[in-house]
């Protein structure tokens, strides 16, 4: 029987967020895998993570592959 993690709050807490560094740090030594994914954000800088899915609280099975979308900063319109 797997054992079930669930999603550290440490990776997006209230406002705080992790740069991607630490996040993918965080997931791996929690046993999951994860994929990127990039996309603008009016207020979060570049290289930070925004979100993750499954959400934060969620328990997944260790293995378990996590995307972690991280901010590419704020849209520029040339």
């Amino acid at each position: 029987m797997q054992r079930r993690k669930t999603l550290s709050n440490g990776l997006v807490n209230g406002g705080i967020v992790k740069n991607k560094a630490k996040a993918i740090e965080i997931l791996k030594n929690m046993g999951l895998e994860y994929t990127e994914s990039r996309m603008n954000h009016p207020s979060i800088a570049s290289g930070y993570v925004i979100k993750t899915e499954p959400t934060k609280g969620s328990e997944v099975k260790a293995g378990t592959t996590v995307t972690v979308y991280v901010s590419l900063g704020a849209q520029t319109v040339m």
